[in-house]
């Protein structure tokens, strides 16, 4: 499963998170601007501010801790 998949699933159960996708390799100054170095890479926000990070391919249940021990 990707990532992709893996998020969009992830969404489903969080309606009122939004999700966002970009390409590193076209976005370049978003990548830098968030330090994105690795795909994947998931950069969890709240406020306006980054409050959690994960590498790599990610399980769903595992968005869904950081999630639910975030927000």
């Amino acid at each position: 499963k990707t990532m992709f998949s893996t998020l969009q699933g992830v969404s489903k159960v969080f309606p009122l998170i939004t999700f966002a996708k970009f390409d590193i390799e076209t976005d370049r100054s978003i990548a830098k601007k968030y330090n994105v170095s690795s795909v994947p890479t998931i950069v969890f926000f709240k406020n306006g501010k980054e409050v959690g990070r994960k590498i790599g391919n990610q399980p769903s249940q595992k968005i869904v801790e950081v999630i639910k021990d975030t927000f």
